[in-house]
């Protein structure tokens, strides 16, 4: 018989990282379930690693691909998935014992949605750290709650056979943002149940995507918004929502950057698309105050 859950990760070089994951996947108090890893064309010894977990435990199974970004290999994961659900875990994240008891208890409750997920955190240092999905209330979601950014990330179980599932976007131009779009055009047509349960926590270390080049990841989040744009039907009022925060998120990047003048510039398109917002403010006063600045400032601060 088929298990009820696959767990599904997909990696990249992630040797050095990986084991911390997969001792969270396999202590699991709930039981029927089996570990499908999809190496994405890993060079630094992975690879070996999960061949050695695959011969050592019986509900583990292993597929590599040559990299073709992680679009790719989470489809291809979901497609070799024997469970009911897949429930898609990061190779550098942890999850609770009781993630999938979770998971279950609600599947049942509810009656089989297509999406369920709990909430997560971020980990810094040790350290647990809320997300902006933690202050959403238990129920349903829709697109709606994806305007202002990609609030869920992949913390969910996916009903393996929704037929109205989308796949993952496979073109690299878009990756480290596949997720947004993924959830954006699955959740406008079958929205998601969130747990009001944190069971899943984000290692927010020094090699995660988003902390990559700066400028790359303002190009590839306008692509994304413009791939949801054209695939997913929106209102003029949401088609504002979205551009205006991608502008915002690009002011932030540029910010980063120590691109001010750049930032000012997408923070004033943000305005006049969504009119002036608090933490649009706060971010030009950031900007008209130099992050060099701040930063000495701070420095001198913590010095006395």
């Amino acid at each position: 018989m088929a298990p009820f859950f696959t767990i599904l990760t997909t990696t990249y070089n992630r040797k050095d990282l990986f084991m911390a994951t997969f001792r969270s996947m396999s202590s699991q108090s709930f039981s029927d379930y089996e570990i499908l890893i999809v190496d994405d064309g890993s060079t630094d010894g992975t690879q070996e690693l999960l061949q050695t977990l695959a011969n050592d435990n019986k509900n583990v199974r292993v597929i590599l691909q040559p990299n073709c970004e992680r679009g790719a290999a989470r489809n291809t994961g979901i497609k070799n998935a024997y469970g009911n659900y897949v429930v898609l875990v990061d190779s550098d994240d942890i999850i609770d014992k009781n993630h999938l008891q979770l998971l279950h208890d609600t599947i049942f409750r509810i009656g089989n949605p297509d999406f369920v997920g709990t909430k997560f955190d971020f980990v810094r240092n040790g350290k647990h750290y809320p997300a902006p999905v933690s202050s959403l209330q238990e129920g349903y979601y829709d697109h709606k709650v994806l305007l202002h950014g990609n609030v869920f990330g992949i913390v969910f179980a996916i009903r393996r056979d929704n037929p109205a599932l989308q796949f993952y976007e496979e073109d690299r131009r878009y990756a480290i943002l596949e997720d947004w779009m993924f959830n954006f055009i699955n959740f406008k047509s079958s929205p998601i149940y969130l747990i009001d349960a944190v069971s899943y926590h984000i290692i927010d270390h020094s090699e995660r995507s988003m902390r990559s080049d700066n400028t790359k990841i303002i190009q590839r989040k306008k692509l994304a918004a413009e791939w949801i744009l054209e695939h997913v039907e929106l209102s003029t009022h949401e088609k504002n929502t979205l551009l205006g925060f991608t502008d915002y998120f690009c002011a932030i990047h540029s910010h980063l950057d120590y691109k001010d003048r750049t930032a000012l510039t997408y923070l004033r398109s943000a305005i006049q698309k969504n009119g002036l917002k608090r933490n649009y403010l706060l971010l030009a006063i950031k900007c008209l105050a130099g992050r060099k600045n701040i930063e000495r400032i701070t420095s001198i601060i913590g010095r006395s």
